[in-house]
């Protein structure tokens, strides 16, 4: 976005970091789910997968998507 252009630059660098955090999240989420696969797989048994995180992860990926669609559409 130009820098002399008149609207707020807050919303943009807002649902920006919410990316970035997203993105640590799932990067995160991948990194732990490797180590109980294997962990799992070393002692034979099954690495069962919650639902708390990845709900979560879900949900900020959807109000995320959203305020970029109405960003787009309405700034």
């Amino acid at each position: 976005m130009p820098a002399h252009t008149s609207v707020a630059h807050w919303p943009y660098e807002l649902v920006g970091a919410g990316f970035g955090a997203l993105g640590i999240g799932f990067v995160w989420l991948g990194y732990v789910r490797t180590r109980a696969v294997e962990d799992a797989l070393d002692r034979g048994t099954f690495a069962p997968f919650g639902t708390a995180v990845p709900a979560a992860l879900f949900g900020a990926g959807l109000l995320l998507g959203a305020a970029t669609i109405a960003l787009v559409l309405f700034a």
